[in-house]
């Protein structure tokens, strides 16, 4: 962006960072950040990458009334790497797992987009979903099997699923990075 035409949309929360790691929690020991953010039935929920000591990313929950205090915050992962493309494909210090998840809903379902990553090959856009009221009521099981919206060999990371329609179909925004 040049910067004297940047124009600021919002303002950074002065509480920031909201979520910090708890050292306690084995699988968000290291880090925790780039959360996605939906606001049902008053409450802002936050679903965000967290990095384990092995450095696999998870998806952590916590929820917040004003969208800055976090009111709760799960000690168990709200989603882990579970297919090939997102598990760790390589020995060594590498990162890999479930990145940068963006949250949109459409009717009584929740779409999550995230990076899958295997440590190894490019990283992938991938799409879950799972439906509101098993998200309010944190039945994590109850996400749909991933699946891989990138072809090979493309690198693809932040997409976002759009909740409206254009010409009949749905739009998903993509950052494909050259290889």
């Amino acid at each position: 962006m040049i910067p004297e035409r940047r124009i600021e949309l919002v303002e950074r929360a002065k509480e920031n960072p909201i979520l910090s790691p708890i050292a306690e929690h084995a699988w968000e020991s290291r880090a925790t950040f780039n959360a996605a953010a939906l606001e049902l039935e008053g409450t802002v929920h936050l679903l965000y990458r967290a990095m384990d000591a092995d450095n696999r990313s998870v998806l952590g929950y916590a929820s917040s009334k004003s969208g800055t205090k976090i009111s709760v915050r799960d000690k168990a992962p709200a989603y882990v790497p579970r297919e090939h493309f997102e598990l760790k494909a390589v020995d060594g210090p590498v990162a890999y797992g479930c990145e940068d998840p963006r949250l949109t809903q459409i009717g009584t379902t929740i779409y999550m987009v995230y990076t899958a990553f295997d440590g190894k090959n490019p990283w992938k856009a991938a799409l879950a979903s799972i439906s509101v009221k098993d998200f309010l009521a944190k039945r994590w099981d109850k996400w749909s099997k991933p699946q891989l919206m990138t072809p090979d060999p493309v690198q693809d990371k932040d997409a976002c699923l759009m909740p409206v329609k254009v010409g009949g179909q749905y739009m998903i925004l993509h950052r494909i990075d050259p290889m």
